[in-house]
């Protein structure tokens, strides 16, 4: 029901009011600088809204390697809020560049919503059962929302890349509302020429309109991939995706690392 009413007509006329009523904020400091190298934010506009996806380049290598510094010991798992956890995370959530491509794409002032680690190795799958990654399915964060996936391993075809059919977020009919996921015979049959395999080396950074038919390929080696949901607005069914937030992780290891002092100091008198 909630996608019937998402992508009714009336939809058009809640993005209108929400650009209104959020107009985009001149930056706080209007000399600030890029972490990234330039984005051409019409470009990417474009992209999104005739193909779905738009290809943001590579983090920087320093940025990259602090980041997976703390990353590549993570146990498989999903991390939510992972930005409030590290800093270079929040400072690419809050970079200029990212910033200037959601304002041209939403009209308006962007709210985060989600910012989610996923870590996963082989045996994790899950198979095909009904709501897995693996099937061929659309989300929707709100009446107008985008998000970022940076890859922080190397991805190919064979390690859990993302898949997505471009241009299916513009053709909606009332069976895709009601059938969120889709099997990938009919996807295959639907979509074919469509379906884009999107690989590439860690750092690679990608924004997606995921109203577009999208699933994660099987996984054949670790892959970790950082997560960012943002809209138009902040609304009463925007609670991001489930997980464990990356800062109780943290308070866990901090618990235990005390207690394993106190036990060895124990031991030692």
């Amino acid at each position: 029901m909630r996608a019937i009413v998402h992508f009714g007509p009336w939809r058009h006329a809640f993005r209108a009011l929400i650009r209104l009523t959020r107009p985009v904020r001149a930056l706080a400091s209007p000399d600030a600088e890029s972490l990234l190298s330039p984005i051409d934010a019409a470009e990417a506009d474009r992209c999104l809204r005739t193909e779905s996806v738009f290809m943001a380049g590579r983090l920087p290598l320093p940025l990259l390697s602090r980041i997976r510094r703390v990353v590549d010991t993570l146990p498989v798992g999903a991390y939510t809020h992972f930005h409030h956890g590290n800093s270079d995370v929040q400072a690419l959530v809050q970079d200029p560049a990212i910033l200037a491509v959601l304002r041209e794409h939403f009209g308006c002032e962007p709210e985060l919503l989600e910012c989610t680690l996923v870590v996963l190795e082989p045996g994790e799958d899950g198979a095909y059962r009904i709501g897995s990654q693996r099937w061929f399915h659309f989300d929707f964060g709100g009446w107008h929302s985008l998000n970022l996936f940076v890859y922080l391993t190397d991805v190919d075809a064979d390690t859990a890349a993302h898949e997505v059919a471009t241009g299916t977020h513009r053709r909606r009919g009332l069976r895709d509302a009601v059938h969120s996921q889709i099997t990938d015979e009919q996807a295959y049959a639907r979509f074919g020429p469509q379906i884009r395999t999107i690989t590439g080396a860690a750092g690679t950074m990608f924004f997606e309109n995921t109203e577009a038919f999208h699933r994660r390929g099987v996984i054949g080696g670790r892959r970790v991939m950082l997560n960012v949901l943002f809209a138009s607005h902040r609304g009463l069914l925007s609670h991001g995706r489930p997980g464990r937030p990356f800062s109780e992780y943290q308070s866990a290891l901090q618990r235990r690392a005390a207690a394993s002092q106190d036990r060895d100091g124990v031991s030692a008198s």
